[in-house]
């Protein structure tokens, strides 16, 4: 389960930077009807932006993603 702050700070994670770091979550965007791997734009998202583009629900979409393990790796990486 995600606290607030890890909630907050996966929203900021860029697309691209996630894919690149957790290739398995390649599925994950498929899995979620995105257009996200691949994409050119992918570079200047962040999930704020899939989820909102998308019409996801954030808190869900962001229980799905934490399975991947994203959020201790990414989080520890960029700080």
């Amino acid at each position: 389960m995600l606290i607030m702050s890890e909630h907050l700070e996966l929203l900021d994670m860029g697309v691209e930077t996630i894919l690149k770091s957790t290739p398995s979550t390649a599925r994950f965007f498929i899995s979620q009807h995105t257009d996200c791997v691949g994409c050119r734009l992918a570079h200047f998202c962040n999930l704020r932006d899939v989820v909102k583009t998308y019409e996801l629900n954030e808190k869900k979409f962001l229980e799905a993603l934490s399975k991947y393990d994203i959020q201790t790796t990414l989080i520890r990486s960029t700080k």
